[in-house]
């Protein structure tokens, strides 16, 4: 593959197992039966190599070798058996009909094999030179369990040595004999759940010592496969890995892991999808998130609250954001973020379950001469006027609820704590971010050409912040349009 004019800007050379290397087995005899392929072997990398043109030379910068290890002689090969029957015929009996001469069966197998890459090296070159300059490689071992990387092992041309160790549901003997700890593994094995890591630990090796590094154990839920609890280890690589202990299950079916790590993230709540909702981190420090679009995509995410106290809406999609109203959004192509905005002529929009020692910060934009919208019976502060809309912000405390009435067309509903902030975000569906609002209501738009891909970010002033624009190799690049 040659980039710029006439190979100008380098090439890349890739190799490739192919038929010549793993021929099929195949029958060239009556009764012609199917061949036994190897399609799996074939089309896998072996090489690649980038180069840079120098004076009309290519000089190598990059190579990276592949090797595969092929599973042909344990138990994860598998061959089925086929039959063929053929119809032998004489045609030399002097008429146009074809006499049956005899059957013939024959058989042929149907293979598969599991197989990984088992190790690769990256040689980076001298930019002027090009000789090599570091080589970096890698070794797999992967878990014959569930043929996942059970351990990693890097090794470059100074000597340094690290290695990543990962433990899986299937590395467990865990049951469900009582709620313990150790149902929440025996879940993900019965769910079919034996790729998700449970354990990684990464090491350093000096000598013939390894000594650890820093290390996340993935603690689940009893009843649903969904994480609750991400613990951390964080060492020095001062601690040898012989005085370290694998997190197990124990004969009461108690998940047990070493004594050293630490809660990091605890990941409380969860959306009937599955999505998280409010995590905590070790410092008590929350974060929430809000979905929408058939609570696919995340809207908004709130730093510093949890989730009964915030709620957000761009009346865009099928959700309400934790706010409550019967209204119906209207069109509107004009509207800060999205394409919607919300009539407080159809109805009040309320939020209950704050609480009284808090205070709330409230914004969104009006349509400018739509109405006077109200928050708790009172008018807002008016912050910005932009593209026909005004922003305005209402500072409310010792309150339990949120009532939006009065009348006008309103966008870019928030509400949080005043210490908190607020990031949120309106869609395209399937093709992207239509637009960001930040935690001061800086709001950012995106736009994309004809094929989905991004093509311009502009300010709330619609300025042009940046352009993005595509071309094929080879061709001149043109950004005008």
């Amino acid at each position: 593959m040659f980039f710029g004019p006439n190979g100008s800007g380098g090439k890349q050379e890739y190799t490739y197992t192919s038929y010549s290397d793993y021929p099929d087995q195949a029958s060239y005899n009556a009764p012609f039966f199917f061949a036994s392929e190897y399609d799996w072997k074939k089309g896998l990398l072996l090489k690649s190599t980038d180069y840079k043109n120098q004076s009309n030379s290519y000089l190598p910068v990059k190579r990276v070798i592949n090797e595969y290890d092929f599973h042909s002689s344990d138990t994860t090969k598998r061959i089925s058996r086929g039959v063929v029957l053929g119809k032998l015929y004489d045609n030399n009996m002097g008429d146009s009909l074809s006499i049956l001469y005899q059957l013939q069966v024959a058989s042929y197998d149907v293979l598969a094999e599991a197989f990984n890459l088992s190790r690769d090296t990256t040689i980076t070159y001298d930019a002027i030179a090009g000789t090599p300059i570091l080589q970096v490689t890698n070794t797999y071992n992967f878990s014959p369990k569930n043929f996942q990387l059970k351990r990693k092992q890097s090794k470059d041309s100074k000597g340094d040595q690290l290695a990543q160790n990962f433990k899986y549901s299937l590395d467990y003997g865990a049951t469900n004999v009582n709620n313990n700890s150790g149902l929440s593994i025996w879940n993900l094995q019965n769910k079919n759940i034996i790729s998700a890591p449970i354990e990684s630990l990464v090491t350093k090796i000096k000598g013939s010592t390894e000594y650890i590094l820093y290390g996340n154990i993935n603690a689940y839920r009893n009843d649903l496969p969904l994480i609750n609890t991400i613990y951390s280890l964080e060492e020095k690589g001062t601690t040898p890995l012989s005085s370290y202990q694998y997190s197990s299950v124990d004969g009461s079916n108690n998940f047990i892991l070493f004594n050293s790590y630490k809660p990091y993230v605890v990941q409380s709540r969860y959306t009937s999808k599955g999505k998280f909702s409010e995590l905590r981190k070790n410092d008590d420090h929350k974060i929430v998130y809000l979905w929408d679009y058939n609570g696919e995509l995340a809207v908004a995410s709130v730093t510093g609250a949890d989730s009964a106290s915030v709620a957000y809406s761009s009346f865009e999609a099928d959700g309400k954001g934790n706010w409550s109203y019967a209204g119906v959004p209207a069109s509107d192509p004009t509207s800060p973020t999205g394409t919607k905005y919300y009539s407080l002529g159809s109805g009040a929009i309320t939020k209950s379950g704050l609480l009284t020692g808090s205070d709330y910060i409230v914004t969104y934009w009006r349509k400018d001469g739509s109405g006077s919208p109200l928050v708790n019976g009172a008018t807002g502060t008016v912050v910005v006027a932009k593209n026909g809309w005004t922003l305005f912000r209402h500072q409310l405390s010792g309150i339990t609820s949120v009532t939006v009435n009065g009348s006008g067309y309103i966008d870019e509903l928030r509400l949080h704590p005043a210490t908190a902030d607020m990031l949120t975000n309106t869609y395209n569906p399937l093709i992207g971010v239509s637009s960001s609002c930040d935690a001061s209501n800086r709001i950012n738009y995106y736009e994309y050409d004809a094929l989905g891909r991004l093509s311009l970010i502009k300010d709330q002033d619609k300025n042009i912040l940046k352009k993005f624009c595509y071309n094929f190799q080879g061709q001149q690049e043109d950004c005008s349009n």
